[in-house]
């Protein structure tokens, strides 16, 4: 897709670890699996209009990364922000 990649596993890990290996939008638990209908974890582009660098990753659930799709991170919490006042409790 053209994406710059910047990062290394140590750092993608070391992020992991760091985040207390929950979703940064969620605090879901997140999992790594050999099978990847198990896996919950997905690292994720902060800001997706730039590469995977050190400063610009999270680690997010796969379902609310699919959904973040290529939104920027404050534009994406502004959408579900929107949908909870019109759907919440």
């Amino acid at each position: 897709r053209g994406i710059t990649f910047t990062i290394t596993i140590e750092q993608a890990l070391a992020k992991f670890i760091n985040q207390n290996k929950q979703c940064a939008l969620t605090g879901w638990p997140l999992t790594f699996s050999s099978k990847a209908k198990h896996q919950t974890a997905s690292l994720d582009r902060i800001d997706s209009s730039r590469g995977y660098e050190p400063n610009n990753i999270q680690w997010i659930n796969k379902t609310v990364n699919i959904a973040k799709l290529d939104f920027a991170q404050e534009r994406f919490i502004e959408v579900c922000q929107s949908v909870v006042a019109t759907h919440g409790k």
